[in-house]
């Protein structure tokens, strides 16, 4: 029996955004060899005209399920409105990145944080769900915070703890955000129009999908806003993913050791900023066995070595004294 138009657009509503062999379709809808050419006829001709399909540009006979995609409306939406939001700050000595004064974070944007394994990533966006939890409905997922019997593991949960300043839990003790224990198929367990935090995006063997995943994640958060990290080599300007992992962000930030004590924090790209933001850099230090921030301040390249750590000495070199080898300095401002 022949499958009819309205009955073949019903089927591929479970293909939408992706790609689909004329093979699979026969097969699914029990349809005989012989209906392949009619079957083409519709996806390259009724269906593609109402842009519901299209030849997928890989080999013949793979067609691509194209997004329902409607006008944008303005509605209720109004430009004055922006993402409350709050970035991580010093809480033993009230120092700050000040990062709210450089950018503005919008509903739907995307939040990249890139680190080298152990300068302070995940202190960093444990940080941010601490400012701001109750403000938003807030989900964090991860692979490095749940047992096999589904308990928070123990030293996750001291961590949480150690900053006593948030409001993590209720008065039975439970969470006030919802902790998910997830490690792949992260953007289908963004929870819509909330505050959901990815730590971390890894894709063992397939990183290059990890920009892509950047882009679902952010999709699927809708009004919301989505904090996703990743791990970066040190010498790098990229989290493993590459350079497509910036694309989709709205804000992207790395974070990198700063001497052998301390961590620095680098703005890569900004959306939407207030004043001068790409490039600026700050170094900190991370108390409390990885739960707080202290000595929060903004440096530069030294300007003797710029950034090397390492000055030219006559046909040789020697360790910059004026950076303390690390390549970089604190800024100076007024008064201080």
């Amino acid at each position: 029996m022949a499958v009819t138009q309205d009955e073949l657009e019903l089927y591929l509503r479970n293909f939408v955004g992706m790609d689909v062999h004329i093979n699979t379709i026969l097969k699914e809808l029990d349809l005989l060899p012989t209906e392949a050419v009619r079957l083409r006829e519709l996806l390259c001709g009724r269906l593609r005209e109402k842009k519901i399909t299209k030849p997928s540009g890989r080999r013949d006979g793979w067609f691509k399920v194209l997004l329902d995609v409607k006008p944008v409306k303005v509605g209720g939406v109004r430009p004055e409105d922006i993402y409350n939001f709050t970035f991580p700050q010093g809480h033993s000595d009230a120092s700050s990145f000040g990062l709210e004064d450089l950018m503005t974070i919008s509903a739907g944007d995307l939040i990249v944080v890139a680190g080298k394994s152990n300068a302070g990533k995940s202190a960093f966006i444990y940080n941010i769900l601490g400012q701001n939890i109750g403000k938003h409905s807030c989900l964090l997922m991860g692979n490095e915070i749940a047992s096999s019997d589904g308990l928070i593991l123990p030293k996750f949960l001291r961590r949480l703890k150690r900053m006593e300043w948030a409001n993590f839990f209720n008065s039975d003790g439970e969470l006030n955000f919802t902790l998910l224990p997830i490690a792949e198929d992260y953007e289908d367990y963004i929870q819509k129009d909330a505050f959901n935090i990815v730590d971390w995006i890894t894709i063992p063997e397939k990183v290059w999908l990890i920009g892509s995943t950047l882009n679902h994640i952010k999709k699927a958060a809708g009004k919301g806003v989505a904090v996703a990290v990743l791990q970066k080599k040190s010498d790098s300007d990229f989290g493993y993913g590459g350079e497509p992992t910036e694309h989709y962000a709205d804000v992207y930030l790395k974070i990198d050791p700063y001497g052998e004590k301390e961590s620095r924090l680098t703005i890569g790209k900004v959306k939407e900023p207030k004043q001068r933001a790409t490039g600026r850099m700050w170094a900190f230090k991370i108390i409390d066995f990885g739960a707080n921030f202290s000595n929060i301040r903004e440096i530069e390249k030294c300007h003797v070595c710029w950034g090397k750590g390492w000055k030219k000495v006559g046909q040789g070199s020697a360790p910059c004294d004026d950076c303390g080898r690390t390549g970089y300095v604190d800024i100076k401002r007024d008064g201080w």
